[in-house]
């Protein structure tokens, strides 16, 4: 709420319209959406495709090392 009545605030600008805070709630929800998404994908392969390659998880927590832990 406090983001929305910022850009609505703030949105008087040459770029910009106060309307554009309306659809703050809106970006967040599908921001939130696409990491949870994301995150269950990658779950349940097991690991993660990065440019046709396949990166196993037991593989990048290793790689983590101990201050990642």
């Amino acid at each position: 709420m406090a983001g929305q009545l910022l850009a609505v605030g703030t949105g008087r600008g040459k770029y910009s319209r106060w309307w554009h805070g309306l659809l703050v709630p809106v970006a967040g929800a599908v921001l939130v959406w696409v990491m949870l998404r994301a995150a269950a994908s990658n779950l349940a392969l097991g690991g993660i495709w990065w440019r046709g390659h396949f990166y196993p998880l037991s593989e990048l927590r290793a790689g983590a090392g101990e201050k990642n832990r």
